[in-house]
């Protein structure tokens, strides 16, 4: 599971390098506590940041 959020991270991270000047959309589909909002905390601020699960 580790492996599969490595390689999506640095994926999204190429992408983002390859259209500095351009708009990108990412549509991010998943169920509960599937770890989306975690990976978008990574993206925008570079460090793994934790929420708690009610």
């Amino acid at each position: 599971m580790g492996l599969t959020f490595s390689t999506l991270f640095q994926s999204l991270t190429q992408l983002m390098r390859w259209s500095k000047d351009q708009d990108v959309r990412i549509l991010m589909l998943g169920l509960d506590s599937a770890g989306k909002t975690t990976i978008l905390y990574r993206l925008q601020v570079g460090s793994l940041v934790l929420h708690p699960i009610y």
